[in-house]
């Protein structure tokens, strides 16, 4: 497994952060027996060299190739009992460019924790992301590694040589069973975001999301779930508050050990109060927006070879402010042409569009492709190499910027866990 990939996400309260985050690790690490537990340490390290042809991503006016130099740290370690799994993943990311006179650096920590009795199953998913505005504001084209399907999508597609961004995310979830094939659920999303540094394009949110769910099994392989929720996005530079309510109908079907696939229809409705990036003063009286989606997930593995996608319609708060109705496709697919040689894609395409007119400078089309092989010097070692097409597009401004990037990597990653 690479760990490298953003997906993704300097502000006050790190010691907080910090301080929950290692709770919940302490908890949920402990909650499984500590008879014949198992733990793992997987370092990886390596280092990197590319070309960019607009990485500034200039709109008009003459663009200006410049050749950059990374390295990147980190580390997949967790413990693992009979009743529970614990993973965490803290990396960290450097990239300089010399004739730009930029550098970017990226500090997450990703954690996932599983733990389940004969009744009852809880899971916790987290992550802390202390990134400079480049890195942060475009999405990956790859997956999260221990989260695939991500419960948000606040980059702004507005990138700033100067600024950071430190994003802090909360997901617990948990599940009990009254009967073999009637389940209740509740589940939870805590999300802070703040810009130290950035202009006034910038909007710092705080992000509450609470859910109860029922599920019936259909068959030892279909299970259907109704869940309603409610949320509320706050602002943090001025006054502003979106309030929604929402209903999911959810279909999960295993068609094989191997293949598993998700479909969700949700509708939603919000009411956004209060001012604007461009008018922080403005009162607005409760905008109402109504919405319906859909998004299906589905992943595939095979014995050379695997694929994950996810495509769908969904409603994210965003660092631009308010909430937005996000369309997006992605997918994700490896290929072991030998015993040493591993080809990997990914691509990735994000609409966003505001829900309330007051808030459409935040409107942006985005894609990003990625293609790339990895060559096993030893079981350890190796030598990589990829190319990536990245475009933006803002429709209000009219406005759009591409990039196209090569870039070869050598290093270090320790075997896998064997169990």
């Amino acid at each position: 497994m690479s760990f490298w990939s953003r997906s993704g996400h300097a502000g006050a309260g790190a010691r907080d952060r910090s301080a929950a985050i290692g709770a919940l690790l302490v908890l949920t690490a402990t909650s499984g027996s500590a008879m014949a537990a198992e733990y793992y340490f997987q370092p990886q390290l390596d280092v990197s060299s590319e070309v960019d042809s607009n990485r500034d991503l200039v709109s008009s006016g003459p663009t200006q190739t410049a050749v950059g130099y990374g390295a990147r740290a980190g580390a997949a370690m967790g413990i693992a009992t009979p009743t529970s799994d614990t993973t965490v993943l803290p990396r960290f990311n450097y990239e300089n460019y010399p004739r730009l006179s930029e550098h970017t650096t990226e500090e997450i920590m990703d954690f996932s924790s599983f733990w389940h009795s004969q009744r009852s199953q809880f899971s916790a998913w987290g992550q802390v992301d202390h990134s400079s505005l480049y890195s942060s504001e475009l999405a990956s084209a790859a997956f999260n590694p221990l989260n695939p399907n991500l419960p948000t999508t606040p980059e702004t597609g507005r990138i700033s040589v100067n600024g950071t961004r430190t994003l802090l995310t909360l997901q617990p979830k948990y599940q009990y069973n009254l009967t073999p094939r009637l389940n209740l659920g509740v589940s939870g999303l805590y999300q802070s975001l703040d810009y130290g540094g950035a202009q006034n394009s910038y909007v710092s949110y705080r992000y509450y999301e609470g859910a109860v769910s029922a599920g019936w099994s259909l068959s030892p392989r279909a299970t259907l779930t109704l869940g309603v929720n409610a949320s509320k996005e706050k602002a943090k530079n001025f006054y502003s508050v979106t309030d929604g309510r929402g209903v999911t109908l959810t279909f999960d079907y295993q068609w094989s050990r191997t293949f598993t696939g998700s479909l969700t229809v949700l509708a939603e409705h919000d009411k956004i109060y209060g001012g604007t990036p461009a008018q922080p003063t403005l009162e607005l009286g409760g905008i109402a927006s109504n919405g319906v989606g859909a998004t299906y997930t589905t992943t595939w593995k095979g014995q050379i070879s695997q694929l994950q996608l996810a495509v769908g319609s969904t409603f994210t708060p965003s660092g631009v402010g308010s909430k937005y109705r996000s369309d997006q496709a992605q997918g994700e697919y490896k290929y072991n042409l030998s015993a040493r040689l591993l080809f990997i894609t990914a691509a990735h395409y994000i609409r966003n569009v505001a829900l309330a007119s007051q808030f459409d400078s935040g409107n942006y089309n985005y894609i990003v492709a990625d293609a790339g092989l990895r060559w096993s010097l030893t079981p350890t070692w190796y030598i990589g190499g990829n190319v990536e097409y990245l475009e933006i597009q803002s429709p209000v401004a009219n406005t759009s910027a591409k990039n196209n990037m090569a870039r070869i990597s050598f290093g270090y990653q320790a075997l896998p866990r064997q169990y």
